[in-house]
């Protein structure tokens, strides 16, 4: 099924609704370079993480995850129309992860470390 720019948006909502913590940041700062592989791979596998997996990662890391959450949902608002592909049966939440983990792989490819 595809979905649009407006779908995705909504998507992202009811993941953030679904897993709050991840707006839980304790101060707010310009994302550090060094912990973006980290936290890419902790989007990438968004679907296995919970709010202990999310408490083990450092306040860099955890700025990182929500910045890259921010900005992918800024564009969602203002991008030119684009669609993605996403499983007909999932839930809103887990078609958010869906669309993270197309967007990793097409723009962070070379920082994804496959388990």
């Amino acid at each position: 099924m595809l979905i649009n720019n407006e779908q995705a948006f909504d998507a992202f909502y009811a993941l953030l609704q679904a897993k709050p913590w991840l707006t839980k940041v304790e101060k707010q700062s310009s994302l550090d370079p060094m912990s973006e592989k980290i936290a890419i791979t902790f989007l990438y596998t968004l679907e296995d993480q919970d709010e202990t997996t999310w408490q083990q990662l450092s306040d860099k890391e955890k700025n990182v995850v929500n910045g890259l959450i921010v900005d992918t949902m800024f564009r969602l608002r203002i991008a030119q129309s684009r669609t993605w592909e996403i499983s007909y049966n999932s839930s809103l939440a887990e078609q958010a992860i869906e669309i993270i983990k197309q967007e990793i792989r097409r723009s962070h490819h070379q920082l994804l470390t496959v388990q």
